[in-house]
């Protein structure tokens, strides 16, 4: 298990990115006891607290391409990923480490939104393109890996748990009310539906789903849904 978390600034705005991002790190630590590290590009800002599986001592994130173009930080494991990285290898992509973080960054500058469809496993991932000034951020099929955001006119935050996006309120200028119906059926069904969460203004990025974020504008996809036929 690790934690993940992006803070996107739509326009200049008051909110301190830097400071927030540290706060937003400090309260997910226990997701990965590992690394703590976090990387400013364009005033976005992605962070992780990771526990190492996969190449343990280079895997380390966010992690960037050999352009300096794309930026990563994942959550997850992809079963595949040594497959897709001998297809890539074969494409002439060179690889600085043996994690499965460096293959679904180099899958995104390959396939496109289509890189998603290739991934086996159980992932939550965020991807900063540097020359669009845009955000990718994906979910596995089922939704294992959870990811939530927090968005007004002047930002965007993203996080591993609501918990830690809810605990900025205190000091900034985060407008959250309780979600009552949310609360409802939690006591009804034990888990919030839909896109939802306890808080009216943050939200679940849904499973299956990928969806790419520049400036004010969210634009989702459904890569994948349950054929019911």
């Amino acid at each position: 298990m690790c934690g993940i978390a992006a803070i996107y600034n739509i326009r200049d705005n008051k909110f301190d990115g830097l400071k927030n991002i540290q706060r937003i790190l400090k309260n997910i630590n226990h997701r990965g006891p590992d690394e703590q590290n976090y990387i400013s590009i364009n005033q976005c800002y992605l962070a992780i607290a990771r526990l190492s599986i996969i190449d343990i001592k280079n895997g380390g994130q966010p992690k960037v391409d050999l352009t300096n173009n794309f930026y990563i930080v994942f959550n997850g494991e992809i079963y595949n990923y040594l497959e897709i990285k001998r297809k890539l290898e074969s494409l002439n992509f060179k690889f600085k480490t043996n994690s499965d973080t460096e293959v679904v960054l180099n899958s995104y500058i390959q396939w496109g939104d289509k890189f998603v469809e290739k991934l086996d496993g159980m992932f939550s991932i965020i991807i900063y393109d540097k020359n669009n000034y845009q955000l990718i951020v994906c979910r596995d099929r089922f939704g294992k890996k959870p990811l939530y955001y927090y968005k007004d006119s002047e930002k965007l935050v993203i996080c591993s748990e609501v918990k830690a996006i809810s605990e900025l309120k205190n000091e900034n200028s985060l407008n959250l009310n309780l979600n009552q119906q949310a609360y409802w059926d939690y006591l009804t069904y034990r888990y919030i539906p839909g896109e939802q969460t306890s808080y009216t203004n943050i939200y679940k990025f849904d499973r299956g789903s990928i969806y790419k974020i520049k400036r004010d504008k969210i634009i989702k996809k459904k890569y994948w849904s349950i054929n019911f036929k």
